[in-house]
């Protein structure tokens, strides 16, 4: 009996030639992970092009804005194909790509940052600030990458979770192409 790649319980993050599976949530174990295995492709080959396979429910914006900053600066031609599942995280995840890609049937989901406060009310209030301006920095990276305005991705991140598929993020900008 062969035994699966990812045993369970176990990051689902794995490297095979010059392709990164990431089919985990985002938080500083699975990015530091993804983080090694691309620099490692790098090391190799700054010039050949990597391609990262996503497929994630979203997770820390903290450790998902590292992970973005980090494929923007990467010397290589990145593609990003989402499938399955690409989420809150996710969608700023997969807008790091040079090359965006999803899968037919891949459902996206985007939807205001959320938060779990409390404490003071000064440190909530702190923490609300930050909040909001985590939110603008998101909001923005969504506004440059698609080429949506700013004001249009805000409305509708503040009606509540958006699902939509291949089609529509095709049409809004949010890939180049349905694999």
């Amino acid at each position: 009996m062969r035994k699966p790649i990812i045993q369970e319980g176990q990051p689902s993050i794995y490297r095979q030639g010059r392709s990164l599976y990431f089919f985990d949530e985002i938080n500083n174990y699975t990015v530091a992970e993804a983080l090694r295995l691309l620099q490692m492709m790098v090391n190799e080959s700054s010039k050949k092009p990597v391609q990262i396979i996503l497929n994630t429910p979203g997770g820390s914006v903290y450790d998902g804005l590292a992970f973005y900053d980090y494929l923007r600066y990467l010397s290589c031609p990145l593609m990003i194909i989402g499938t399955g599942l690409v989420a809150s995280m996710g969608i700023i995840i997969i807008l790091a790509g040079d090359k965006r890609c999803v899968t037919k049937n891949t459902r996206l989901m985007s939807h205001q940052i959320s938060t779990q406060v409390q404490g003071k009310v000064s440190d909530v209030k702190i923490d609300y600030e930050e909040t909001k301006e985590l939110e603008k920095i998101c909001d923005c990276i969504i506004a440059e990458r698609t080429g949506q305005h700013i004001k249009v991705i805000q409305a509708e991140l503040k009606k509540g979770d958006k699902y939509f598929g291949a089609e529509e993020a095709l049409k809004r900008g949010y890939i180049q192409k349905i694999v």
